[in-house]
């Protein structure tokens, strides 16, 4: 399944804008969310598991600052 099952998410027309579509997530959308988000967390923490959790937390705040950059990097080509 994947997040365009409509089994994960609702989508319907905007009553005020029928041009726009409002979606939202279903119970079995959250129920696949959450397992997806346990499963990253399993991943991030066998990843980090020589990290203290100082160290852990410091990786965290320069990744943050790496992608807030990346965020705001421009490429002119």
């Amino acid at each position: 399944m994947s997040c365009e099952d409509p089994q994960r998410r609702r989508r319907r027309r905007d009553p005020a804008d029928r041009r726009r579509h409002n979606v939202a997530i279903t119970p079995a959308g959250e129920a696949a969310l959450a397992k997806t988000n346990a499963a990253l967390d399993e991943v991030e923490d066998g990843m980090s598991a020589g990290l203290s959790a100082q160290e852990r937390d410091h990786l965290r705040t320069l990744l943050d600052r790496v992608n807030a950059s990346a965020e705001d990097f421009a490429c002119d080509e």
